[in-house]
């Protein structure tokens, strides 16, 4: 899905040798913010995984000015947000 946004790109992956060791399963409780600030995502998955290849490719192949869009894309998802009608927006 990522590629679909980003475009064709060969990766390389090189193994970290460290004994660096990462739990198999991390889990957060959300409870508490689904409960008392009645959170709840503004992205699609889809949407997420579009802003972030757009971003990802803007910074390594396009060289643009970062800081400008990336408020550009943090002003789509207050946008958003708001047409959601979330409260912090108000």
């Amino acid at each position: 899905m990522f590629l679909k946004y980003f475009g064709e790109h060969k990766w390389k992956h090189i193994p970290d040798d460290s004994d660096k060791k990462e739990s198999i399963l991390l889990k957060l409780c959300c409870d508490k913010a689904l409960n008392r600030l009645k959170w709840h995502s503004v992205l699609s998955f889809d949407e997420t995984v579009r802003l972030t290849a757009l971003w990802y490719k803007e910074y390594y192949q396009d060289q643009k000015n970062m800081y400008d869009f990336s408020i550009d894309q943090i002003d789509y998802y207050v946008n958003k947000a708001r047409e959601l009608g979330l409260v912090w927006t108000t």
